[in-house]
């Protein structure tokens, strides 16, 4: 089963900025994600339900939290994944984006990563990023004056659901961007998602108060070891099923 359940009309939706991150490196795109649909006031509008989706939901106020859902808050529709994707829904999940391509619903993406901080050179702090063929040219004036941020190097790769989502923007010919700051790999980085949240309100004009990030993530992170001890005790218990 593959579905989104909507509760908006799809019309009020139309030529909308995409936003998305993960749980890759550093955990840099769903600490970000997270903090600027909390800061932008964005209202959850849809549940997408796949197959094989982690048996995990919490409280959010005073609703059920899922796994994969939608939110919306002015030109921004944010897909928040408030658990991992695994492969086996990766591309369920992913084709809800599409869908949206396809009704008109997303105008351009902001996408979010984090680049291993061992690849780093010495004294150099400045943000990665990639974009499609198609990138709007205001998008194009404000990173060429932004010197902190430079083009992701030459052999260095993308994988993943972000890939995913460039390969069909890339195809479909929307205008994409994704940033990449330098994070850690061995625990989330709250530091290279506030560079990432300053990417965002730079290209896009708006004033975030950044100043309860930091705590923010630390929460976010004791949610995240929680969800992997869960997921690890899951995955152990069936494994066991297999011998009986």
């Amino acid at each position: 089963m593959n579905r989104l359940f909507l509760d908006i009309d799809i019309e009020e939706l139309k030529n909308k900025i995409f936003v998305a991150g993960f749980h890759g490196i550093g955990t840099v795109g769903w600490i970000t994600v997270n903090f600027l649909a909390e800061k932008l006031g964005a209202k959850r509008i849809g549940i997408i339900i796949t197959d094989k989706m982690p048996s995990f939901v919490s409280r959010k106020g005073e609703f059920i939290l899922t796994p994969y859902e939608f939110y919306h808050s002015g030109d921004f529709i944010f897909l928040k994944c408030n658990m991992p994707i695994i492969s086996e829904t990766s591309e369920n999940v992913l084709a809800n984006v599409v869908d949206f391509i396809e009704k008109g619903v997303i105008r351009e993406a902001f996408l979010i990563g984090g680049l291993d901080s061992r690849l780093k050179k010495e004294e150099d702090n400045r943000i990665r990023y990639v974009h499609t063929k198609y990138l709007a040219k205001r998008l194009r004036e404000k990173i060429f004056k932004n010197k902190d941020m430079v083009y992701l190097d030459e052999g260095l790769y993308i994988v993943g659901p972000l890939a995913t989502l460039l390969t069909y923007f890339e195809a479909y010919r929307i205008p994409a961007i994704t940033v990449l700051p330098y994070a850690r790999i061995d625990r989330p980085d709250p530091e290279a998602a506030l560079s990432a949240a300053k990417v965002f309100a730079y290209i896009y004009n708006i004033e975030i108060d950044y100043s309860d990030l930091i705590e923010q993530a630390a929460e976010m992170e004791r949610y995240l070891s929680e969800v992997q001890k869960k997921l690890e005790e899951m995955r152990e218990r069936e494994s066991r099923l297999i011998y009986i």
